[in-house]
């Protein structure tokens, strides 16, 4: 079965504070479109996650991530791109 927004965020939180988590879904079907975003609190839990679950398998499915959005003149929190595609 496809995974939620609280079986992301649940799957993230051991690396660190999450602002929010969101599997991006297809509005018509309601299915994952394979991959989300994690809001981390700062840069260095998201470096930490994506060393950490960059390619690790859930169900049979293998993560791809990486960071979306960034910008070095930001000081923004760091998003964390979960993909499965």
């Amino acid at each position: 079965s496809d995974l939620k927004d609280s079986g992301l965020y649940t799957l993230f939180l051991p690396f660190g504070m999450i602002a929010s988590a969101k599997v991006m879904v297809d509005h018509q079907s309601g299915n994952s479109l394979g991959y989300g975003f994690v809001r981390f609190t700062s840069a260095e839990e998201a470096q930490n996650a994506i060393q950490n679950m960059n390619g690790q398998r859930i169900g049979n499915k293998t993560l791809l991530c990486k960071l979306s959005n960034t910008s070095p003149t930001t000081a923004s929190p760091s998003n964390v791109e979960p993909s499965t595609n």
